[in-house]
């Protein structure tokens, strides 16, 4: 029965497919993150350390100056730079030995500030400003004077707030869009997946018509279409022949049952010790025919079962399995006046079951010996052609009808003109089913007059 198309959308969320396109989606998400993060860990940085070697420059160059021309100079030096731009993104602060301001933009000395060789971040509030976060670092100069230098830190966190708000802005898109598309693509797996299940529960309700659509696409679920509506027609065709083989037996067995159910009436009916004998004798015929179609059927069930398992086949000299058939045909046709000819080279190896083999060949063999008319001939030839076992069988006969030749292989088929010959139309179906047991391809073609029976099997290594 089809699910409910309210039912689907649960569904979706509980099928494996969807499970598994979320997680790939929630994979990419943090992968990316990781990406992500190491890109605003580095741009950092390298804001850092160009931020610290401006400052670190400055420090050399304002050190130097006073080393090389005094405190005079280096004060010069500091209001010519405030002077030049008093909005400069900086802060710089010269005192005296009693912390008094000489020069610089800074009221009084930041507290936080580091000394020495470290730089690191200090708050200031410049001319008045409101405070802000600075790079920089302390030093005293020869004499007693002390320097302090800041870079603002203002636009380089801006710039680095922005990139982060990029960054994950970006993780996010792309995990919405590692999600919608888990949820498109598990949507249409999703609706493969529910066409095939579907389809057998359209089977299982008893509607074996059913085909799973889209086996043309060339594609892995094109070809899951074609295997399961190989299958299923597979399945209907089996199911068809036993319905057919049922109907056939039902109807074929009807009249032997009747005729051993009137011996038995004729066995309790018999007036002498010689008519019961003849009835019971008659009897035991009756049943023993019945027995062996049921036995025949037996083997062609037991022989398609067997069909495409190659486990049990072995090397077989194909040749010297003709030489045995016509070796046991020999005498029969001799006693019938046909000439029983043998062109077999060998050895010619082959995949299969002896016995099987032999037991294929003899029953067309027979079949050719049974209704050639004395005098004629038959030929079992075989020989190899384009890496394959040709084996055939030619009689004199009448021949088949050429309308008749699809149906000659189907259980309980016999002939308009073999009524008065014994049998129940199962020799064939056997060949048939040993024939597809060892993958070989039979032909019926026109003796003129007669027919040529020819399988074509593949080669196999030799024992």
């Amino acid at each position: 029965m089809t699910a409910p198309a309210a039912a689907r959308p649960t569904a979706l969320i509980r099928s494996a497919t969807f499970r598994l396109a979320l997680g790939i989606a929630l994979a990419i998400a943090v992968a990316n993150g990781v990406i992500f993060a190491g890109v605003y860990w580095f741009a950092a940085r390298e804001v850092a350390a160009r931020t610290e070697a401006l400052v670190r420059a400055d420090l050399t160059g304002l050190a130097d100056l006073y080393a090389q021309r005094r405190l005079i100079a280096l004060r010069e030096a500091i209001e010519t730079r405030l002077e030049r731009d008093p909005t400069v993104p900086a802060v710089y602060l010269l005192t005296d030995k009693k912390d008094g301001r000489l020069a610089g933009n800074l009221a009084r000395w930041p507290d936080g500030v580091p000394t020495g060789e470290r730089l690191g971040r200090f708050t200031a509030s410049a001319d008045g400003r409101p405070p802000g976060d600075y790079w920089g670092a302390g030093t005293t100069l020869p004499g007693g004077f002390r320097l302090v230098i800041g870079h603002a830190l203002a636009e380089d966190d801006t710039h680095l707030a922005r990139l982060a708000l990029i960054l994950i802005g970006a993780s996010a898109a792309t995990l919405a869009l590692g999600i919608g598309g888990g949820v498109l693509a598990s949507r249409r797996l999703f609706a493969r997946i529910l066409a095939v299940n579907e389809v057998a529960a359209a089977v299982e309700a008893g509607t074996m018509a059913a085909r799973v659509a889209g086996a043309d696409r060339p594609d892995e679920f094109g070809d899951l279409a074609r295997h399961v509506n190989a299958m299923l027609e597979r399945t209907e065709r089996l199911i068809g022949g036993l319905r057919e083989v049922s109907d056939r037996i039902a109807h074929e067995l009807r009249t032997p049952l009747n005729r051993i159910r009137g011996r038995i009436d004729l066995i309790a009916d018999a007036g002498s010790e010689a008519e019961r004998a003849a009835a019971a004798e008659a009897a035991r015929t009756e049943v023993a025919d019945t027995v062996r179609v049921f036995e025949a059927l037996l083997d062609i069930a037991t022989t398609e079962a067997e069909a495409g398992n190659r486990a049990g086949l072995a090397p077989v000299d194909l040749a010297a399995v003709v030489a045995d058939v016509a070796d046991l045909y020999e005498a029969v046709a001799e006693d019938r006046g046909i000439v029983l000819t043998v062109a077999a080279a060998g050895p010619v190896p082959v995949l299969g079951d002896r016995m099987l083999l032999a037991r294929m060949l003899a029953n067309v063999v027979d079949n050719a010996v049974k209704f050639s008319p004395p005098e004629a001939g038959v030929t079992i030839a075989l020989t190899v052609a384009d890496d394959l076992a040709v084996l055939s069988v030619t009689d004199r006969g009448p021949g088949l009808d050429p309308a008749f030749r699809k149906r000659a292989f189907d259980r309980f088929t016999r002939g308009a003109d073999t009524a008065e010959v014994p049998g129940h139309g199962l020799g064939l179906s056997l060949v048939r089913a040993i024939a597809i047991r060892h993958g070989a391809r039979i032909e019926l073609t026109d003796a003129e007059p007669g027919l040529t029976v020819t399988f074509r099997l593949p080669l196999g290594s030799a024992t």
